[in-house]
């Protein structure tokens, strides 16, 4: 089966869930938040995800906030769902409500398992090739660890049709962007996503999208920068912006946490109220307001690694 490069490119963004006071999805600001990346120049959304808060939702908010979405979004950006469950019968069933909510591809994620085999993996991405998306991103996650054998990752993409990119969150993942655009003749479409704190070297190795959270205008520019203007530019945004990114990347909901203050700063949020409610004491709630206080600085002063 001869593949060429999926067109998708830029920041492909994992979405953030507003929750209203009384912690229902507001859907007011769902739609400002697709707007606001939308007009940043993100070229698509990732939900829901583990961003959005995804253990903590119903099946149903989940498909309200693909349907909400693409409602915010008409046209103008991609949708990606990502496809968590880890039964059959509920992951076919959620790529399917996905798909007639309004989404634009999946995102097939099956949590790391050293037992599963190739063959075991390979029928349930058979599964849902046999939805016919119009195409499918594999999710390589294994923080741990390797992930996903380069040659698992290949044989799909060989085998089934919707198949077309990897979204890559492993232990070490610059070498592997390499050997999959090696043996893939640079056909398989390759994300980056936790490894955001190399990212130069992700720019370098020649990655095609990249999946943070959120700051649109910082995220969107940085890829700009390296491909429209200079390695350098590039650079110099990524050493001030690397604070943000090595805040954001502990292991528990910091993340969430943080984004909600910051989209509360610009008025897009209400509150910054997650589903289930993060233990922050004042020491690291400072420390989370300064690096809100950063990213609304290189916003501001955005224009001047254009300069």
């Amino acid at each position: 089966m001869k593949k060429q490069l999926l067109p998708m490119t830029g920041i492909i963004s994992t979405f953030i869930t507003p929750f209203t006071e009384d912690n229902r999805i507001d859907i007011d600001a769902l739609h400002k938040e697709i707007e606001l990346g939308i007009q940043e120049g993100a070229a698509g959304f990732l939900i829901p995800c583990d961003a959005s808060e995804s253990t903590h939702l119903s099946e149903e908010e989940m498909v309200l906030l693909v349907r909400e979405a693409r409602q915010a979004a008409q046209n103008r950006c991609m949708l990606i769902s990502n496809v968590k469950a880890t039964d059959r019968a509920t992951r076919i069933k959620q790529c399917e409500d996905y798909l007639a909510a309004g989404a634009d591809a999946l995102n097939l994620f099956l949590q790391p398992d050293p037992n599963r085999t190739e063959e075991e993996y390979l029928s349930a991405v058979r599964d849902i090739d046999e939805i016919h998306p119009s195409f499918m991103l594999l999710q390589d996650a294994d923080m741990e660890g390797p992930g996903l054998p380069v040659e698992t990752i290949v044989h799909a993409f060989e085998q089934f049709e919707s198949v077309r990119g990897v979204k890559i969150e492993v232990k070490e993942s610059g070498n592997k962007y390499t050997e999959l655009k090696r043996l893939t003749n640079d056909t398989l479409n390759i994300s980056c996503a936790k490894g955001r704190d190399q990212l130069i070297e992700a720019y370098d190795r020649g990655i095609h999208c990249f999946m943070p959270s959120g700051l649109f205008r910082i995220y969107v520019n940085s890829f700009r920068l390296y491909h429209e203007k200079s390695r350098d530019a590039a650079r110099k945004l990524f050493y001030d912006m690397a604070p943000l990114m090595l805040f954001t990347c502990q292991k528990d909901r910091i993340n969430e946490y943080f984004h909600k203050s910051y989209m509360m700063r610009l008025g897009i949020f209400k509150n910054n109220a997650l589903r289930v409610p993060l233990e922050m004491d004042s020491y690291r709630e400072r420390i989370c307001q300064e690096m809100v206080d950063l990213a609304l600085r290189i916003d501001e002063r955005i224009e001047e690694y254009w300069a």
